[in-house]
């Protein structure tokens, strides 16, 4: 059950990471070459499209940060109701009925 329980928890985790990293990657990604065809255009062409090319990622950085500070609190959520949901289950196995759990869950 521990290990269950450890497994779930990287795995939502790591979501929120995963959504964090992706959106790092995209604004560098649109930022340092947003626009590489606009190399032959003239200098205010060039840097305008070097403009919108930033904004558009920084609206993307924004975007996917909306979306991991979501995650993580639909993750906080789950963990919460999960935490409340199976509090009962090491409630009712404790030393008065241990000996009515089968050898095979020991």
């Amino acid at each position: 059950w521990l290990w269950r329980e450890r497994a779930i928890f990287g795995v939502k985790y790591s979501l929120c990471t995963f959504l964090l990293s992706t959106g790092f990657m995209l604004f560098v990604k649109f930022w340092a070459e947003g626009a590489p065809e606009v190399e032959e255009e003239s200098e205010h062409v060039a840097s305008e499209e070097y403009h919108t090319h930033q904004i558009m990622a920084s609206i993307l950085l924004c975007i996917f940060l909306m979306g991991a500070g979501v995650l993580a609190c639909l993750v906080n959520i789950h963990q919460r109701v999960f935490d409340e949901s199976y509090s009962s289950v090491d409630a009712c196995h404790n030393e008065y009925n241990r000996h009515l759990i089968t050898i095979e869950h020991r």
